[in-house]
């Protein structure tokens, strides 16, 4: 397994060709960029039972400085901080509002998985402790 400071995340961008049929997905390879877990942002869907406790221990796993963020804090923005990665402990809906949140900022993001679905999450929350470390 690898240590997350010594990977690099890639920023990817889909864009549409066909209307919403089929998205075509855009690696920007000058965009990699070092993680340093210190600066690495949590944030869990305060609705779900689960994401609270495996945010934590997400958050003590890669040692990040940052407080965890919830989505039932206000609409805060990331501006003060610019983590090099936003995590985020839910579902797809969590993914979509830190992308709210981080659009302007073009930070990484990283979605565990609680949800039904995960059509967005990259891992699912039992692999999560084991996974996210080599990111």
């Amino acid at each position: 397994m690898h240590d997350i400071s010594n990977r690099y995340a890639i920023i990817v961008r889909c864009a549409r060709t066909d209307g919403y049929n089929k998205p075509e997905f855009e690696t920007f390879s000058g965009a990699s960029m070092p993680i340093d877990p210190k600066n690495v942002v949590v944030l869990f869907n305060a609705n779900s039972p689960e994401a609270e406790p495996l945010a934590r221990q997400i958050v003590q796993l890669i040692g990040s400085e940052h407080p965890m963020r919830s989505t039932s804090d206000p609409e805060p923005s990331l501006a003060s901080v610019i983590p090099d990665l936003l995590i985020t402990v839910g579902g797809d809906g969590t993914l979509l509002r830190a992308a709210r949140l981080n659009a302007e900022l073009g930070v990484p993001l990283l979605g565990v998985n609680l949800g039904r679905l995960g059509f967005l999450t990259e891992i699912e929350s039992h692999e999560a402790l084991q996974m996210v470390p080599g990111y």
